[in-house]
């Protein structure tokens, strides 16, 4: 169980990551493109921007947590999975909503899918010492 838990960890942190930067890095082009054509105030445009980033920049922010902890646990050490724990129920709830808000796209089953991933990773009883 424990090599699932590391490919799986491995896999979902960098998808993540990935994702988080594609976000950033070609998502934002797109949209800046598309709002060229309207008449979005300058404002505006910068008030969409950086949410936009910072989303990225959570987006691989998550999934470089995600790699550091399966990595270290990969490595024998001890470790606490409630940080991929929130991430995975932050993901799948944002990702479910979202499926509901936009009638069912499906590019944006990427977040249940990876959260799914991630409470596979980290899914153990959570013990009161990492509580504190």
């Amino acid at each position: 169980m424990k090599v699932v838990r590391v490919v799986l960890g491995i896999t979902a942190g960098l998808s993540i990551v990935a994702t988080g930067a594609m976000h950033s890095l070609v998502g934002w082009g797109q949209l800046k493109a598309v709002l060229a054509n309207t008449q979005v105030p300058a404002e505006v445009l910068i008030g969409l921007q950086i949410p936009w980033h910072l989303a990225g920049v959570a987006m691989v922010t998550f999934g470089s947590i995600t790699i550091a902890l399966v990595v270290s646990f990969a490595r024998g050490r001890k470790v606490s999975f409630l940080a991929i724990r929130f991430i995975a129920i932050a993901y799948v709830a944002f990702g479910s909503w979202a499926l509901v808000a936009v009638k069912l796209d499906p590019f944006l089953m990427i977040f249940v899918v990876q959260g799914t991933m991630l409470l596979v990773v980290a899914w153990k009883p959570i013990r009161k010492q990492e509580l504190c």
